[in-house]
């Protein structure tokens, strides 16, 4: 639910409706300001993905972003849309992707790395795959931010990124997150 249908839903539940101007800090205003009159584009992306694989042995995946900065009212990303910027099977395994949102739902790269997962790719092989297919089809020129990460079942993680693409792990037993850094594809 997104634009004024969004609105009268979170009214029904009770939610409170505030005034965009007193959501935006002094920063923002001035960086939004600046957008309208320099028209432009802001790098960068707040997307937060999380699989979790539990002692059940489910597997379950979540994205969380504010999107992409001063974004058309109404704008829906990749984020929230299955096999876009998330996806998961419950034998096989999840994957999350981040980045340029609008590009990233042409190609469905959560869904792709999740089956190439099933076909018995390992995760990083998976993610990789999913980049490179990309590349291929849209030309090195034509790249777009995107990071992507998977876990299979086993719990086994990978990922693969345009750009660098920082994401943790961790597992029961383990006594620190693992702090990896994917590398942009060559």
């Amino acid at each position: 639910l997104v634009g004024d249908g969004g609105v009268a839903f979170a009214c029904e539940q009770g939610f409170t409706v505030e005034d965009n101007d007193s959501m935006l800090t002094p920063q923002a205003t001035a960086a939004y300001q600046e957008f309208l009159e320099k028209k432009k584009h802001i790098k960068g992306h707040d997307t937060l993905g999380l699989i979790v694989l539990d002692l059940q042995g489910n597997i379950t995946v979540g994205v969380s972003t504010s999107g992409a900065p001063f974004k058309s009212p109404g704008r829906v990303g990749d984020s929230p849309l299955p096999g876009c910027g998330l996806y998961a099977d419950n034998t096989v395994g999840a994957a999350a992707a981040t980045g340029d949102g609008d590009k990233i739902m042409c190609h469905c790269p959560s869904f792709h790395a999740v089956q190439l997962m099933k076909q018995g790719l390992t995760p990083a092989a998976a993610c990789q795959t999913v980049l490179c297919d990309i590349v291929r089809r849209i030309g090195t020129e034509k790249m777009f931010e995107m990071g992507l990460m998977a876990m299979n079942m086993k719990g086994e993680v990978g990922a693969a990124s345009s750009v660098e693409f920082p994401y943790t792990f961790w597992t029961q037993g383990m006594e620190t997150v693992d702090k990896c850094v994917q590398l942009p594809i060559s």
